[in-house]
């Protein structure tokens, strides 16, 4: 395991598009594994449903067995916030066996005190879905990482797996008292104005 992290910590809202998934390092993200090296197996991805721009996707080449690897955030600061959203958009293209994906928060950076606050297995295909996640308010006033975790029996229980447009924003996600005919609104899409509905 890693066990020197020296971070910069950035504070919220931050939003990572992976424009430059290209280069993880310079965008402060990395694969963090418990078992052998997913490093080549993250790549960009631009087709299926997180494209055609550009989404961060772990690839099933080269074969790894097992997986149990973390996408690793930037450190953040969560001084002085009351409540934390994260939302990201993901994807699997399944293949056998079953995937496993969560959402995990460690406050020292290599998860082995990861706490996976949210968690799903895939015996076939997820649609391309965007995931909105209330972070445990027991991490609020830390600094913190959060860990996009995939575990797999091998890497070619996948064909890809991919993730996109991750926001950790303060605040709760918006909610309506009821229903709204003919009207759709992510989280994301209502950073800039609010609804009520009535």
């Amino acid at each position: 395991l890693e066990t020197t992290i020296d971070p910069c910590y950035i504070s919220l809202p931050y939003v990572q598009p992976f424009t430059g998934c290209a280069d993880l390092a310079a965008i402060g993200w990395s694969a963090f594994d418990f078992e052998d090296s997913t490093t080549d197996n993250w790549v960009c991805g631009s087709a299926g449903g997180l494209g055609p721009d550009a989404y961060l996707k772990f690839d099933w080449e080269p074969q790894v067995e097992p997986v149990q690897t973390y996408m690793r955030t930037p450190a953040f600061t969560l001084a002085g916030q009351t409540h934390v959203t994260v939302q990201v958009d993901r994807e699997i293209d399944y293949f056998q066996n079953q995937a496993n994906f969560g959402v995990a928060i460690s406050e020292i950076g290599d998860f082995t005190d990861a706490d996976l606050f949210w968690y799903e297995s895939a015996t076939s295909d997820l649609e391309a879905e965007t995931l909105t996640l209330a972070m445990p308010d027991e991490y609020l006033g830390s600094d913190v990482f959060f860990g996009f975790y995939l575990g797999l029996g091998s890497s070619y229980d996948v064909d890809e797996f991919g993730l996109d447009e991750v926001r950790i924003c303060p605040g709760y996600a918006p909610a309506f008292a009821e229903a709204v005919e003919g009207a759709s609104l992510t989280w994301k899409q209502s950073l800039t104005e609010t609804l009520y509905a009535g």
